[in-house]
């Protein structure tokens, strides 16, 4: 109520008050007759109740304008409440909507019976659809799982067991849209109210292909490294076999030399028991040297060169190394050149003939009557080549034993009890190195008991392998006659004198070592000097210069105690030294051969050392230093 109401109804009051009380002392003076305060009294109490009325109407009027605008603010705050929840319920259904449709599970919504109710975006564009294609539609009968009648069979039970409580899950693979197949993990899921009654069902797909496909990767990835790990097992074991067989006969045979004590008799005994330990100490060594150049293939630091070779002379090299072993077995050897065949090519003739050599000497090992041939062609073309076959009538091979072939550490037989030795290894390098060569080893035909034919070819038109154009052709005809010359020429070894007054110094640190090869020398009719380290022989050259006799050659070990053989190397063409300097040392890789000439040697020997290479290697040397004057005043 307003001031001014209020005021107008405490003005009626009072009017009505003072009325009343007028009245009252009216009826207590009696002062006027009764008709007429009758009369009085009724337009009195008249006007009292206009005045009531008026003013309880009037508190009317005001209460209801009043209730009207209270509404109306009521109304108006309920309205904009409303429009605000209306807004969030809006928002957050729109929130609810994106969450479902972007996640990247394929999400749906099914009625307990399977009927489909919604899914989400990821879902539809798996397989390109619109909402339109899956809802009302049972969820067996949707495009993702048409592909398959067993799947739909599957989702059909799966849904029978969702409606009845159970979570169902199991995996799938389903087209995507881009024709690519999906391993789907998928699963159904009951949704229940708050009685527990279950009133939807959830069905839910991870695309899990990348996992598997890691998976698979992976499985595949540990049964290759067991299957290597086993290999490499059978090929220690087999190493240490190959090892120990040769050993026990080398501590054998030395021990009963050794226990022999009366030396003047049984010389063919002696003889035999030496010839036993060379031939197992040259067993062991190839054994070593395999498992260095597969270690030197595999690393990329195996180098091929190339140089003008004879093929021809070639394979009567191989022939005349392999003749004793086949002879000894009984076997025939053979070689045919099956066409003209060059003269000269440009190749690496020691890897060329250790490939030729290992075919050879696998053909001898696995056959036990008949021969093994060596056949010879050359094909030309474009890119010409030359074909090695090397045929043998042994055992021959089955299509399972071929699969294992050319793998490190790999043999046909694996077994603890098989005939044949080996450390799996040579035919791998065989096959690392023709293909180096511009070729490969390849198994040409092989059946059990038919022998086998093994096919290296190199190629002769590379860049590797040089050209023959403008080279002479060798008739078949005439090929053993080229070759025997060839053969002849390269038998001619240096003398035993061949060293005859020469002065070599040997640097090394290994008594054996210093007895061996100085004997060697020696007997060659060299005169040695033989120093522990690499400090004394590089005060030994240098005052042999000082004295105007130098060392023709110093063979430098290049690991030694004090100052190791580059050191020594190092401190000599440090003061100028102009001498001959062959590194000899134990390592043979072709690093080491590189460090041994970049330390300042100029040439390079290994052990174990091969007698008449080491001579030759000497005497070379030993001829240029005659050329040249080795006495040169020191600065």
């Amino acid at each position: 109520m307003s001031p001014r109401d209020q005021a107008t109804s405490a003005r009626t009051g009072i009017q009505i008050s003072r009325r009343m009380l007028k009245i009252f002392l009216i009826i207590a003076m009696a002062e006027v007759p009764v008709m007429y305060f009758l009369a009085f009294f009724a337009s009195e109490l008249f006007a009292v109740t206009a005045c009531l009325l008026t003013t309880t109407l009037a508190a009317m009027v005001w209460n209801f304008s009043n209730a009207q605008r209270n509404a109306e603010k009521l109304a108006t705050e309920m309205t904009s409440e409303l429009r605000a929840k209306t807004e969030q319920l809006v928002l957050t259904e729109r929130k609810l909507r994106a969450m479902f449709d972007q996640t990247f599970q394929l999400t749906g919504l099914l009625t307990v019976d399977g009927m489909v109710l919604d899914v989400n975006k990821t879902a539809l564009d798996f397989a390109n659809l619109s909402l339109n294609d899956v809802v009302g539609k049972p969820f067996w009968e949707t495009p993702w799982w048409i592909h398959s009648q067993v799947l739909m069979d599957r989702v059909r039970e799966s849904i029978a067991r969702a409606g009845a409580g159970e979570l169902v899950r199991f995996e799938s693979q389903h087209p995507y849209h881009d024709g690519t197949w999906k391993t789907i993990d998928f699963s159904i899921k009951p949704v229940r109210d708050e009685n527990g009654v279950i009133v939807w069902l959830v069905p839910e797909g991870r695309d899990i292909s990348e996992r598997k496909r890691f998976e698979d990767d992976l499985t595949n990835a540990k049964l290759v490294a067991e299957s290597a790990s086993q290999s490499k097992s059978e090929f220690l074991a087999n190493m240490s076999h190959e090892i120990r067989t040769p050993m026990t006969a080398i501590l054998g045979f030395t021990d009963l030399l050794l226990d022999d004590r009366n030396f003047h008799e049984a010389p063919e005994r002696r003889i035999h028991a030496i010839q036993t330990i060379q031939r197992n100490g040259d067993h062991l060594l190839s054994i070593i040297n395999d498992i260095l150049d597969l270690s030197k293939i595999e690393s990329g630091k195996l180098e091929v060169e190339s140089i003008l070779y004879s093929p021809i002379a070639l394979i009567e090299e191989v022939q005349s190394l392999m003749r004793v072993r086949s002879m000894a077995k009984g076997l025939t050897l053979e070689s045919h050149f099956e066409t003209a065949i060059p003269s000269k090519i440009m190749t690496d003739p020691i890897r060329l003939r250790q490939v030729i050599l290992n075919l050879v000497s696998n053909a001898i090992k696995f056959t036990e009557r008949g021969g093994v041939k060596i056949r010879v062609r050359y094909v030309p073309g474009e890119i010409g080549r030359m074909e090695f076959d090397v045929i043998d009538t042994g055992m021959g091979l089955t299509r399972e034993q071929q699969s294992r072939l050319f793998k490190p550490f790999t043999q046909a037989d694996t077994s603890t009890t098989r005939q044949f030795g080996g450390t799996g290894l040579g035919l791998t390098i065989c096959k690392r190195l023709s293909q180096m060569m511009g070729g490969d080893v390849v198994i040409a035909h092989s059946a059990p008991g038919n022998g086998s034919c093994f096919r290296a070819t190199i190629a002769v038109e590379s860049v590797l392998a040089g050209s023959v154009d403008g080279v002479e052709m060798i008739d078949a005809t005439q090929t053993s006659i080229f070759a025997r010359t060839h053969e002849e020429a390269s038998k001619q070894s240096p003398s035993d004198n061949s060293l005859a007054g020469s002065r070599i110094l040997l640097a090394e640190d290994g008594p054996d070592n210093q007895r061996l090869i100085s004997f060697v020398l020696r007997k060659a009719g060299a005169t040695v000097t033989v120093v522990e380290n690499g400090q004394l022989a590089a005060d030994a050259a240098l005052n042999a210069v000082k004295e105007g006799t130098p060392f023709h050659v110093v063979l430098m070990d290049m690991q030694m105690p004090v100052l190791d053989g580059y050191g020594a190397v190092a401190l000599l063409r440090a003061k100028e030294y102009r001498g001959h300097i062959i590194a000899l040392t134990a390592h043979a890789m072709d690093s080491d051969r590189a460090k041994c000439l970049g330390a300042g040697c100029d040439d390079y020997a290994t052990k174990p050392i091969d007698r008449s290479k080491l001579i030759k290697q000497v005497a070379v040397a030993v001829s240029k230093a005659a050329e040249l004057s080795l006495a040169v005043a020191l600065v």
